[in-house]
């Protein structure tokens, strides 16, 4: 077994320096965790405006989307009831022709 000598003995003063040197180490880390805190946390801050930035892009985008479709609807139902009126005059066309269709067949029959 080996004998310590009485430089490698734990004397009051050596464990104050010990103590010292903990706490400023530990000061020494706090600090480095603050400032890295910070920086991600600016980082973080830096992401959160970029994406305010694209939410912002696509609140305008749907609107914009939301505009146009909404004309096309419009346009859609200006066209549809436009065909139906279209639509109608051809059937009425239709009957009228096949009218006087029938009543050339019928004049021809009686001659």
């Amino acid at each position: 077994m080996r004998m310590m000598t009485p430089e490698e003995k734990w004397t009051d003063h050596r464990l104050d320096d010990l103590d010292k040197k903990v706490d400023d180490g530990f000061a020494r880390a706090d600090k480095s965790l603050g400032d890295f805190r910070g920086e991600v946390t600016a980082r973080f801050d830096k992401v959160d405006a970029r994406f305010v930035k694209v939410d912002e892009r696509f609140d305008k985008a749907r609107a914009e989307l939301k505009s146009e479709v909404s004309g096309l609807r419009g346009e859609m139902q200006s066209l549809g009831k436009e065909l139906r009126g279209e639509i109608g005059s051809l059937r009425t066309a239709i009957y009228l022709g096949a009218g006087g269709i029938i009543a050339a067949l019928i004049g021809i029959s009686a001659l």
